[in-house]
């Protein structure tokens, strides 16, 4: 990328509608938005006239597969496939073989997403392999950069380990637990809402 480039008559939606201006992107960040002409000359021009032109999408749930599962996907096809729908940012989810609960695979994860287009983060599980039985080590994960703690695809039902959860990162500032939401109880068999299909079915 050059260390200028203008974004030309693009429709950019701001908080009073949209509008067609100018984009002066330095170093890779965006330095002035101008009226239509109005930062010419200053760089490397963009024709987007016939484009909607917006802020980069962040995903905050994605499923590269890495580790052990990349023969569907991996981080680098991905996070590519990422960057060509405008997402500028992801954060991968930890229920992979093996999970991703330790400082050693979120070290890997990120060492690879900083190779593709895509700033790559990854979330952690809440317990160690998903098991729901023993909390993984939220301090070390928190120092690596994890921000987000779920055990994606499967619910903590242990009331206390959760409390646990909660107490361990409470402190943590920017931490998140993402419980995935599900009564495991209530599941077992199947569910569905009362009403003429449930009638029509029977128990």
């Amino acid at each position: 990328m050059p260390d200028s480039l203008v974004i030309v008559g693009g429709l950019l939606q701001t908080s009073s509608g949209s509008r067609r201006l100018d984009i002066l992107v330095k170093d890779g960040l965006i330095a002035e938005i101008g009226e239509s002409g109005s930062l010419l000359g200053r760089g490397e021009v963009i024709d987007a006239s016939d484009a909607l032109v917006m802020p980069g999408f962040v995903d905050i749930q994605v499923h590269f597969r890495t580790p052990g599962g990349e023969e569907s996907e991996d981080i680098v096809t991905g996070a590519a496939g990422a960057a060509l729908g405008g997402v500028t940012a992801c954060v991968m989810m930890p229920n992979t073989v093996p999970t991703i609960d330790n400082v050693e695979l979120v070290n890997d994860v990120l060492r690879l997403g900083a190779r593709t287009p895509c700033d790559v983060r990854t979330s952690a599980a809440i317990t160690v392999d998903r098991l729901g039985e023993r909390l993984v080590d939220f301090p070390k994960l928190y120092a690596s950069g994890v921000r987000v703690f779920t055990d994606d695809g499967t619910v903590v039902d242990d009331p206390v380990l959760m409390e646990g959860a909660l107490q361990a990162t409470a402190n943590m500032p920017g931490a998140v637990i993402s419980q995935h939401a599900e009564e495991s109880t209530m599941v077992e068999g199947g569910v569905i809402n009362e009403g003429a299909v449930s009638q029509r079915l029977g128990p």
